[in-house]
């Protein structure tokens, strides 16, 4: 179990850097706190110097139009994939991030965590007995979102990213705390100011 954002920060660092290849996957139906994260995630293995593929594999008509049109905007940019180019992909060298959920039936790729080398989860959800067995997991209930962790990540790392990823990620985390109304923290507005000023 990873305790800090510290210890989460600098395990993702030398997993990417270590591995052939680095897949994120968010829970099944993402959300704007599922895709966001996610993409913020891309931008970190991309700042590292590799290539992230996200993993999406829910028919197209049954995701949420919002998280629809981030997708279509971003599918050659940060290289979303269904489960099967996944398969075809990884290797036992390969990384794969879990965010915005810790519970293996919650994921398209949960029967194939086999398939890869290393598996980081990345979480603000409580967990139970369908929780990956993995030891690199980081679950924070104190975040309002899986957003906020990922954004603290970026800045802690001063890693740079566009507008276009600021709203993302700030979009799961307006999603997350109902518009801020609830499960905030003095740490969830200074993300959120940060990412208002990209």
């Amino acid at each position: 179990m990873i305790e800090s954002t510290k210890d989460l920060r600098t395990t993702l660092e030398e997993s990417i850097q270590n591995s052939s290849k680095v897949f994120v996957v968010g829970h099944n139906s993402p959300d704007f706190d599922a895709i966001g994260s996610a993409i913020g995630l891309s931008v970190l293995v991309e700042w590292l110097g590799k290539t992230a593929f996200i993993v999406v594999d829910d028919e197209e008509s049954k995701i949420e139009p919002g998280v629809k049109k981030i997708l279509d905007q971003n599918r050659e940019r940060f290289h979303i994939i269904r489960k099967k180019e996944f398969l075809k992909k990884t290797d036992k060298k390969s990384l794969l991030i879990v965010t915005d959920v810790n519970k293996a039936p919650m994921i398209s790729v949960g029967d194939s965590i086999d398939k890869v080398g290393h598996v980081i989860v990345i979480d603000h959800h409580n967990e139970d007995t369908t929780t990956l067995p993995v030891e690199d997991r980081f679950i924070s209930l104190d975040s309002s979102s899986a957003c906020e962790i990922v954004t603290r990540i970026l800045t802690a790392s001063k890693v740079p990213y566009n507008k276009d990823v600021a709203n993302y990620l700030l979009a799961g985390i307006s999603l997350d705390t109902k518009r801020f109304k609830q499960n905030t923290t003095d740490k969830t507005h200074e993300v959120a100011e940060k990412l208002l000023r990209n």
